[in-house]
């Protein structure tokens, strides 16, 4: 029943946390820098985070996951915030930051940005990151970028 269910979500474009075969092994082209992720479903994620530009995904209950929602380069000032939080007593979420690479060149280094998703119960929750630019949240640059909506569906998987 539960691959029944599985694959019918992976039909409809949704993706799980839980690796899945990949079909197409050739990599996609990385997003530049300080890029928001363009709407849409995107490929079922191997293990690791979530892909930058998914924005449907589906987990099961206790199953932790990673959503990468950007790239920031501090250099530059980028800033990502979780600016709705609808996820109520669905999961627990909080934003992380991925490791600078120690051997790029200064003003040129990069790394992702993810919000992490702790999933407590059943249910159905949004959420949305805005990019702003050398400041903070309350005196957001949003440098023409509007916040980013997630669609989040936990699952009991038995």
């Amino acid at each position: 029943m539960l691959n029944l269910i599985l694959s019918l979500l992976l039909a409809l474009g949704i993706t799980t946390g839980a690796p899945q075969p990949q079909p197409d092994p050739t990599p996609e082209p990385s997003p530049s820098p300080g890029s928001l992720p363009t709407p849409g479903r995107g490929p079922s994620p191997s293990p690791g985070p979530v892909p930058m530009g998914v924005t449907e995904v589906v987990t099961p209950v206790g199953t932790p996951l990673r959503v990468t929602v950007g790239k920031a380069n501090p250099s530059i000032g980028d800033n990502y915030f979780l600016v709705d939080d609808r996820s109520g007593d669905t999961a627990t979420l909080t934003m992380d930051k991925g490791r600078i690479d120690k051997g790029c060149a200064p003003g040129g280094c990069s790394q992702d940005v993810y919000v992490d998703i702790d999933p407590k119960r059943e249910g159905t929750f949004t959420f949305k990151v805005q990019y702003c630019l050398r400041s903070t949240l309350e005196q957001c640059d949003k440098a023409g970028r509007e916040p980013v909506s997630y669609n989040v569906t936990v699952l009991v998987v038995e």
